[in-house]
């Protein structure tokens, strides 16, 4: 149920307000961005039953998936959410790259967490990095970073750790500690490195895929 509050809440909100505006005016392109986010509730719901699954120790699904491909698409999608701030996604990925997860679980719960939290901790007109090196991808912004009293328990579901971000974006707390346990269960390592020092403010997510 955390897990459907959380990842449910972004695309539903995406669906009612171009509802709001298809009252108003009737245009194809509003209909593919409302189409897209009802796909996108189904895979976060399909997401959610492969949890489940491996959470009871059934095989989750692990396949090589291209991650250029992956990050492009998670970013498009996150860009319609907060189009307001006006920021840019650099990737720097091999599109040759591919990295052995669960699709779907990766996409919805991993890669659109920490997009979601670079692009409520940016401010307008900000850049984003997500970069691939040496079996590790990195997704770095240049925002407020985060407390070093927060870091410690940041990836814990019994703590409290949740702010609004640069535009009083509201968080629940719940989706880098969702983030932490999907990477164990597909054996991805996961690291942060941030600063919250004027001039050199920003958060680092790591992912270190050592994987056979």
């Amino acid at each position: 149920m955390k897990i459907l509050n959380h990842d449910l809440a972004n695309p539903i909100t995406v669906m009612t307000l171009y509802i709001n505006r298809l009252k108003k005016e009737y245009d194809d392109s509003l209909l593919e961005k409302l189409e897209l986010a009802n796909i996108n509730i189904l895979e976060i719901l399909n997401s959610v039953r492969t949890i489940d699954r491996f959470y009871n120790m059934e095989v989750i699904n692990v396949n090589s998936i291209n991650l250029n491909e992956l990050v492009t698409c998670s970013v498009r999608e996150i860009n319609d959410i907060f189009s307001d701030k006006r920021i840019h996604v650099i990737i720097d990925i091999d599109p040759s790259v591919t990295v052995k997860v669960d699709e779907n679980i990766f996409k919805n719960q991993v890669i659109k967490n920490f997009l979601t939290n670079a692009f409520k901790f940016s401010q307008s007109g900000d850049d984003i990095h997500v970069s691939y090196l040496n079996d590790i991808l990195i997704v770095k912004d240049m925002g407020i970073g985060i407390p070093e009293t927060e870091i410690i328990n940041i990836f814990n579901f019994g703590s409290s750790t949740s702010r609004r971000g640069t535009a009083g974006e509201k968080g629940t707390g719940f989706g880098l500690p969702i983030v932490r346990q999907c990477c164990d269960k597909m054996g991805i390592g996961i690291d942060i490195s941030t600063s919250t020092v004027e001039g050199q403010a920003g958060t680092s997510f790591l992912l270190s895929f050592n994987q056979n």
